[in-house]
């Protein structure tokens, strides 16, 4: 259990930091075409990393409950 949680707090803390980043690196590369791919792809990244975490947490659960059948 110690490993979702980490892995789900390393997940949050990927998240935070690109939400509170991701508006400066917009400014800064906005007016290149490459800059806006760039910005949307750390987005997906950033978004990603937040249902990464819930889905850490949540994964003990559901193998516990056999959702997810054992390999």
């Amino acid at each position: 259990m110690r490993k979702f949680i980490a892995i789900s707090v390393i997940c949050f803390a990927v998240f935070l930091g690109l939400l509170n980043g991701i508006h400066h690196i917009y400014v800064a590369n906005a007016d290149t075409m490459a800059g806006q791919y760039m910005v949307a792809a750390l987005v997906v990244v950033m978004w990603a990393s937040l249902f990464a975490s819930l889905a850490s947490l949540a994964y003990p659960f559901l193998r516990r409950h056999l959702v997810i059948s054992p390999q």
